[in-house]
């Protein structure tokens, strides 16, 4: 049964880009995950494969193992925008209608962020100086 999207290649429907089909990927047998699965290679399947799709166990859907990051890793630093983002959100959200959606909230966060002066902008770059030299010596 092949339409004019799917091949059929080794008794395995594939779609023209060489993926599996999704109607019959309930038939495929899954294949064992390389040990030697490297951040890079995992970044570029999931790219080429669209949304993530994870099953329980902690692989991905097709089968390769989904990388995380360590607990005891030490957070990212956040930039100088995150920083005047979330210090602030609260104040923009009481200045905004009762329902304001998270993009009206980014919206007029943007427009303030594109108001500030050199000064104030200066204080925000420098905090975020400060947490990227604290994340850099937890590191």
């Amino acid at each position: 049964m092949t339409t004019e999207n799917t091949v059929t290649q080794g008794g395995e429907q594939l779609l023209r880009s060489g993926r599996p089909n999704p109607k019959h990927i309930s038939q495929l047998k899954q294949k064992p995950a390389s040990p030697k699965l490297t951040a890079s290679a995992s970044a570029s399947s999931s790219a080429t494969s669209g949304k993530k799709r994870r099953n329980n166990n902690g692989q991905s859907f097709y089968g390769n193992p989904v990388l995380r990051k360590a607990p005891q890793a030490p957070r990212r630093f956040k930039s100088s925008y995150i920083l005047f983002f979330m210090a602030k959100q609260d104040e923009i959200k009481q200045v905004l209608p009762k329902g304001a959606s998270v993009g009206d909230v980014s919206k007029r966060s943007s427009q303030l962020w594109k108001a500030l002066s050199a000064e104030e902008r200066a204080y925000w770059n420098e905090r975020a100086e400060q947490d990227k030299l604290r994340y850099l010596k937890e590191k």
